[in-house]
């Protein structure tokens, strides 16, 4: 794990909960080389990031989960009309499909390794929180705790970035990408997040009950997370 700039750079306490979390992981979900072989490494890194959106709820292991489908390389999906015929193809790096995910281990690593700010795994995890009580919309499980306000403040959220346009695009996509690519920001570019959507960024402080502005605190000579 030491390659992992974010482990590094957790406290001790933490570290202890996501290496349990890792290995509980790894043991209860499949993982499947497509046209490629799986090693542990492959396994310890999307455990890792799969894992750290739920760092402070130790026992909780995306139940609905059973497959990880790993790819080398980022895959065509095909859209088809009635007709079957072929509407349109687009590359993607991941897929979240309820009891499985997708992901496009080139993708993956070049994120990782030479910190793009962005990271295909934590973004489809976040499809599957979302997932998790069977409606994708957007809200976390975890925000079931205080759900109107949450759901008040995300929505008014995602209004306010449709118009300013200071995400990714493909935040605008709908709700359920807005949760997905604000969760990448949160864990790995908190400031922006902090500075242009505060409120959703304490509500996520909340439901994840994690600070990443911390990390970027102790860290920031080494890291930049701006």
């Amino acid at each position: 794990m030491q390659q992992l700039y974010y482990y590094n750079f957790l406290p001790k306490n933490l570290k202890t909960i996501i290496d349990y979390k890792i290995k509980r992981f790894i043991n209860e979900k499949i993982f499947i080389g497509e046209y490629m072989q799986i090693n542990d490494e492959i396994k310890c890194i999307i455990a890792f990031y799969a894992c750290l959106p739920s760092i402070a709820y130790k026992n909780f292991c995306y139940p609905s989960l059973k497959y990880i489908y790993v790819y080398p390389h980022t895959i065509i999906k095909k859209h088809f009309n009635q007709n079957g015929i072929i509407k349109k193809e687009m590359l993607i790096s991941g897929e979240s499909i309820g009891d499985a995910v997708i992901i496009a281990w080139n993708e993956a690593k070049r994120e990782i390794y030479h910190y793009q700010k962005r990271n295909v795994i934590i973004h489809e995890f976040a499809h599957e929180l979302d997932f998790e009580e069977g409606i994708i919309n957007g809200i976390p499980i975890f925000a079931f705790i205080d759900y109107k306000h949450f759901k008040e403040i995300f929505n008014e959220s995602f209004k306010k970035a449709i118009k300013e346009k200071i995400l990714d695009n493909y935040a605008f996509t709908n709700r359920a990408e807005f949760f997905a690519v604000t969760t990448e920001y949160f864990f790995l570019k908190p400031k922006t997040l902090q500075i242009h959507y505060s409120e959703l960024f304490e509500e996520y402080k909340k439901i994840y009950k994690f600070n990443p502005i911390e990390i970027e605190k102790k860290y920031k000579n080494i890291l930049d997370f701006k």
